[in-house]
């Protein structure tokens, strides 16, 4: 049977600080989720040097993803309220030379120290952030966590890739969230 995606995100969640810590004080740790022959979920953390409001100022300024994320070209903030924030996003995709251009809206939900990523559209949880702060203070731990999508039947080049090359499906999930977070957490030590 298959996973919900409050599983998947709930199995990266039970990781917690304390076991993420050692792995990421080697640097940043990519971790796939799998359920059978399908990757699930895809999580990535990093040790960033920054406090963690810094951390928390970074990460919910959304209106700025767009100046320092790959790909990002819209980044706009449609409303906010203290605990939700919904964004559209436009970004350019390109996989091996074949790339256009992707809309989303995301409804972000703040609990510290989680902020849940909704779609919009169906309402599904899809991913979240997480800022962990690190006894001692001066750094955070950064984590992103992803649903991994279906990439064989998202479309038929990325289908007959995956069929070509198994292990382009670990590439084609991993890769973007192992970008976003080195990026995050470059955005974060600069600015603090």
């Amino acid at each position: 049977m298959q996973k919900t995606n409050d599983e998947i995100l709930a199995e990266f969640k039970n990781l917690g600080t304390e076991k993420l810590l050692p792995m990421v004080g080697t640097g940043q740790v990519a971790l796939l989720l799998e359920d059978g022959p399908r990757i699930s979920g895809v999580m990535t953390a990093a040790l960033v040097k920054t406090t963690e409001e810094n951390a928390w100022n970074v990460l919910l300024d959304y209106d700025r993803y767009r100046a320092f994320l790959p790909g990002i070209s819209t980044s706009r903030v449609v409303s906010r309220t203290d605990r939700e924030i919904v964004v559209r996003f436009e970004a350019g995709v390109k996989v091996m030379g074949v790339g256009g251009m992707v809309r989303y809206t995301y409804r972000m939900v703040v609990a510290k120290p989680y902020v849940h990523v909704y779609d919009r559209d169906s309402g599904e949880i899809s991913g979240y952030w997480a800022v962990l702060p690190v006894p001692g203070g001066g750094s955070v731990v950064l984590v992103h966590a992803d649903v991994a999508k279906d990439v064989k039947s998202a479309h038929i080049f990325l289908r007959f890739l995956v069929d070509k090359l198994p292990t382009a499906e670990a590439g084609l999930h991993v890769s973007p969230v192992v970008m976003l977070v080195n990026r995050m957490k470059q955005r974060m030590e600069k600015s603090r």
